[in-house]
């Protein structure tokens, strides 16, 4: 059979291009928890390889503006030091400290589990934190029956209107 001159394999190249940003970037990281909710990229969270970021940001995609999120009460708090140069988790609503947490967005939310504290890896979170990409609102979910456990770098996903965590 005869091919058709148009399907002939053609070669590639792929373009990189950094775009012309504006606002209130973050600073650079890793292991940030994200997702797209209408025309915005929202970041939460972060390693720097040195700290762990409690903040959160939005990217534009249309018009490549970022935006600082302004979480709430309680959202800004940070660990307090003990002795000996530890540290222990953050008193009041809040991710930062934290890091190799799971994370997975629903319609406007973004919900963050577990992980473990960046200044000391034995203390590991159980619990379920979501932000609101709405109202740019950080808040605790209570949930019930059998959680996972304290974990960290564990893969979550939605179907059918469930979390699942594994």
């Amino acid at each position: 059979s005869a091919v058709a001159a148009d399907a002939a394999p053609r070669s590639m190249a792929w373009r990189f291009w950094q775009p012309t940003q504006t606002g209130n970037r973050p600073s650079l990281r890793s292991t940030v928890a994200s997702a797209i909710y209408g025309n915005e990229l929202f970041i939460a969270g972060g390693w720097d390889g040195k700290d762990a970021h409690n903040d959160a940001h939005a990217f534009h995609l249309d018009t490549l503006h970022w935006r600082k999120l302004h979480l709430g009460k309680g959202a800004e708090q940070s660990e307090k030091a003990l002795p000996g140069g530890k540290r222990a988790p953050p008193q009041g609503l809040s991710f930062g400290g934290r890091m190799m947490f799971g994370f997975c967005s629903h319609e406007h939310r973004l919900f963050i589990h577990g992980g473990m504290m960046s200044t000391t890896l034995a203390v590991m979170f159980d619990d379920m934190i979501v932000l609101d990409m709405e109202k740019s609102k950080l808040s605790l979910l209570p949930t019930t029956g059998d959680g996972p456990g304290k974990i960290a770098r564990q893969p979550m996903a939605v179907f059918q209107g469930s979390i699942y965590v594994s």
